[in-house]
């Protein structure tokens, strides 16, 4: 192996993006990834003849990201992504609510359920970010949030909007403001 000047780990899009400008920059470059093919979770998989996507595949349309591929000959295709979303659990697909009388409607949590994450979303809104603790996001779901079925409610959101598989591993104060995003602001990329 020869001699570079960065060595990036990680051959997503932000690894990829880093490199490239890098590159652009003069500096010698290399990417290493723990995968066999670069693009990390903004990938998609065949599995018998369906398309799984490995990540999130949307983001903020002109944000950062789009402004930075678009800086890179990147053009983005895509339209936004419907404000919906939909659960498997225990082998049934529900649909994911978002609005309070979807939530009132839903057959995905039960009515204990509910309240608790009625109370949870009034609470995450007055959560001064400035004072959050530093502990995991696992810590801190299991402290707060007693039924199983929202904290993986809760756990999914976060590896959706974050790219981070493991509770344990994300930050509980990083993780407040994904709830909050809208999804109708994101562009999905097409690919299914």
């Amino acid at each position: 192996m020869g001699h570079y000047d960065v060595a990036i780990i990680g051959g997503g899009l932000t690894g990829l993006t880093a490199s490239i400008c890098l590159a652009r920059a003069g500096l010698s470059v290399i990417v290493l990834d723990k995968a066999n093919q670069l693009g990390g979770r903004a990938q998609s998989v065949n599995k018998k003849g369906v398309s799984l996507n490995l990540g999130v595949h949307a983001f903020y349309q002109d944000g950062a990201a789009e402004g930075i591929l678009r800086e890179l000959g990147v053009r983005p295709k895509g339209a936004n992504p419907p404000a919906s979303a939909g659960v498997m659990w225990n082998d049934r697909i529900y649909t994911l609510p978002t609005k309070p009388f979807q939530l009132i409607a839903s057959k995905l949590f039960s009515f204990s359920e509910k309240m608790q994450l009625t109370r949870f979303m009034l609470k995450l809104g007055k959560i001064d970010p400035n004072r959050i603790e530093r502990i995991s996001l696992k810590e801190w779901a299991e402290r707060e949030i007693r039924h199983p079925m929202l904290r993986h409610v809760i756990y999914s959101v976060s590896r959706a909007n974050s790219f981070v598989p493991h509770p344990e591993l994300r930050q509980y104060g990083s993780f407040k403001g994904h709830l909050a995003e809208k999804p109708s602001t994101s562009r999905g990329d097409g690919a299914g």
